[in-house]
């Protein structure tokens, strides 16, 4: 009669342990680089320049669809917090302008638009206080305007002599984020027009 070995039962279970283990997805110490030794030209990052300065841009969009709406319908808009996109000053200019043909039971009709793409100018994330009054950080950005396919129409609907917009000129639109790095934060303040052309 012979004896069963128990080696080889113990053999079979080692093997099978083996070939278990180099067939998982456990961690093996040649999977884990040290980040010394990575590439970082393959690596990506935020650069927190061009964050500010594609949210400052797509603010002055904002700003040229928004006002369009607002002077198409000026009664609909009397609160600075019905404007997402501007503050301060800028807000409200626009606001004023509406209430102006509210009054005057006028509406604008047409639309401003872009010529060309926005470019940031200016981006300053860490200005120095001036005189001792903090400054947020700001993007200034250059746009074209072109506003000469509108005009105003009074309450019977008839085009107000005299009342077409300007074609395309420069504008310099100075965008803040007082609460910076919130990249939704950022608002037009002001703009105004510079010199240059088109």
């Amino acid at each position: 009669m012979t004896r069963p070995r128990r080696g080889g039962h113990l053999a079979v279970v080692l093997a099978i342990g083996v070939v278990l283990a180099g067939c998982g997805d456990g961690d093996r110490e040649d999977e884990h680089l040290p980040p010394d030794l990575v590439d970082q030209s393959q690596t990506t990052s935020v650069d927190a320049d061009d964050v500010a300065s594609d949210r400052a841009r797509q603010r002055v969009y904002q700003w040229v669809s928004g006002r369009n709406t607002i002077l198409a319908q000026p009664d609909h808009y009397t609160t600075e917090a019905s404007i997402g996109f501007a503050e301060g000053t800028e807000a409200t200019a626009i606001l004023a302008d509406a209430a102006e043909l509210t009054v005057d039971k006028q509406t604008r009709q047409g639309e401003t638009k872009l010529v060309g793409d926005p470019t940031a100018t200016k981006i300053d994330l860490d200005p120095a206080p001036i005189k001792g009054t903090a400054i947020p950080p700001f993007v200034k950005v250059r746009a074209c305007i072109d506003e000469s396919g509108t005009h105003l129409v009074n309450a019977s609907g008839t085009k107000v002599k005299g009342s077409e917009g300007k074609g395309p000129r420069p504008v310099s639109f100075h965008v803040l984020n007082r609460s910076w790095p919130n990249a939704d934060a950022w608002r037009i303040a002001w703009q105004e027009d510079i010199k240059g052309s088109c």
